[in-house]
């Protein structure tokens, strides 16, 4: 059957809110409980007590008192997805950081926060707790206090939580990631002309000399060891027999539910399950984690579209640090291919229809040249402009090629002949690092050589494969983080069209 050619956007380069998001990462903190029934009984509020931070800015270590809260309902089924709701930090910063923040020149601040919760159940098999990274919260414009503390609240939402078995289940504050910026001082040229607009609004090429420091403060938190985290949870009860609570045909041993919709198609965020062995630590430096990765590449020349299986991308996670040519924060990410041991994708069998009416398939190889570069660039104050970039080169390998029903001799060494660059784009919240999310791009094919006896197939593959301005849409999973499993085994992405 011939695949569907997905549509092919018209060429852009996406810009848009990155925001905080980029900074989290997801780290393990251990993690008190206060109900209250909601009105309609369906729902309990939760808050947990007012925990010490300790919030670390690259260079100094403040103090913070925070507490969380939200909503979540008395009881849930196993397989159902729950969303925690009215989802609250609050926050008090020490005076010694509001100090710090009038010294670099803010009177009011505006910002978000992100937090991770952890996730227990009493159905689990060991103690090792699961990371429930929530979406950031925005915190409104509030002025800088003449003395004490800074108090702020950020309103948000929570993701959802699929529980697996029944049981008991437990949220707990656990790292949370603040970004507060300001809007700085207009400058005032020294002989007190008035400063040009145009430059003024640029923030891509700062004047030559031109400070480039950013008005935000960035604080990474960790509530202090010794404390009870606990923010509060609900019973979760088993699902009938071969059906989950939602109506849902549950997964056959071998299979997976047909039900359309899933963002997975192995175990969500609190599936038990080992670190697989293609996921490793390939820096020294750097936050390792694992992820899943797949896609679609369209194939113009003969209107159709090629699957990516989903494979293991190993990721070495930097930290987020001030740009040093431009006004905001950069970070960047290597991440490499693990198949078997290989730089590749798993390879996979591709149906094609060569000049419109002839029946083709070819198993296709994708290899990674190089480790992938992603670059990540954001404003954590107005306009909030923000990117990902990511850039690697690949190989295409076809082999056990079939034309019309008839086999075709390729040979094993029918590749491109030079490395394919791959350049990727996405924009918060469609991607970030942690959850996953789309990329998008566009390639071009090169020629191939190699193929059959003494090359006679190359111009062949060549005009059947090869071209220029090929789209591809890539669809990563939500992360595993190899020091301590949270999030193992990581999710399949349902790969989008």
């Amino acid at each position: 059957m011939k695949p569907t050619r997905f549509a092919r956007p018209r060429r852009a380069v996406p810009t848009a809110v990155l925001g905080a998001a980029v900074l989290a990462g997801v780290f393990g903190v251990p993690s008190a409980s206060g109900g209250q029934p909601a009105p309609d009984g369906e729902r309990l509020g939760h808050e947990s007590p007012e925990l010490v931070y300790l919030c670390d800015t690259g260079t100094e270590r403040y103090e913070a008192k925070v507490s969380i809260g939200l909503s979540l309902p008395a009881t849930s089924s196993a397989g159902t997805s729950v969303e925690p709701t009215d989802v609250a930090v609050r926050l008090a910063l020490s005076e010694s950081a509001v100090a710090a923040l009038i010294e670099r020149g803010a009177t009011s601040v505006t910002g978000s926060a992100r937090f991770h919760a952890e996730v227990t159940t009493s159905a689990q098999d060991d103690a090792v707790p699961r990371v429930l990274a929530f979406p950031e919260a925005d915190i409104t414009s509030t002025s800088l206090p003449d003395s004490g503390e800074l108090r702020v609240t950020a309103a948000g939402v929570g993701p959802e939580i699929t529980p697996e078995a029944p049981g008991e289940l437990t949220l707990s504050a656990g790292r949370l990631n603040l970004i507060l910026g300001w809007e700085p001082e207009p400058s005032v040229p020294e002989d007190g002309s008035d400063a040009d607009p145009e430059s003024a609004d640029d923030p891509e090429v700062p004047d030559d000399g031109a400070e480039t420091d950013v008005p935000a403060m960035a604080f990474d938190c960790a509530p202090k060891p010794g404390q009870d985290t606990t923010i509060g949870g609900f019973t979760v009860h088993g699902a009938p027999p071969g059906e989950s609570e939602d109506g849902r045909s549950a997964p056959t041993p071998g299979g997976e539910s047909a039900s359309p919709g899933d963002r997975t198609t192995s175990k969500g965020e609190l599936a038990q399950g080992e670190i697989p062995d293609e996921c490793e630590q390939i820096r020294d430096e750097g936050v390792a984690w694992c992820a899943y990765i797949g896609g679609y590449s369209n194939i113009d020349s003969l209107d159709a579209a090629s699957r990516i299986e989903p494979g293991i991308m190993n990721l070495s996670v930097g930290s987020a640090m001030l740009c040093e040519d431009r006004p905001g924060f950069c970070q960047k990410t290597i991440g490499e291919l693990n198949y078997q041991g290989k730089n590749q994708f798993p390879p996979s069998r591709n149906h094609f229809h060569a000049f419109g009416f002839m029946p083709n398939s070819a198993m296709v190889e994708l290899s990674q040249l190089g480790p992938m570069e992603i670059e990540i660039f954001f404003l954590p104050t107005p306009p909030y402009d923000g990117l990902v970039t990511a850039n690697v080169d690949m190989s295409i390998r076809i082999y056990d090629v079939e034309v019309n029903g008839t086999p075709l001799e390729v040979g094993d060494s029918c590749r491109t002949a030079e490395p394919m660059r791959v350049v990727l784009t996405a924009t918060y919240p469609s991607y970030d690092v942690d959850s996953g999310g789309v990329l998008d791009g566009f390639t071009d094919i090169p020629p191939f050589s190699g193929c059959g006896k003494n090359g006679e197939l190359d111009a062949l593959m060549t005009g059947l494969i090869s071209g220029e301005e090929y789209y591809v849409k890539m669809t990563q999973g939500a992360i595993c983080e190899l020091r301590n499993g949270n999030g193992c085994p990581p999710p399949v992405p349902v790969l989008q069209q």
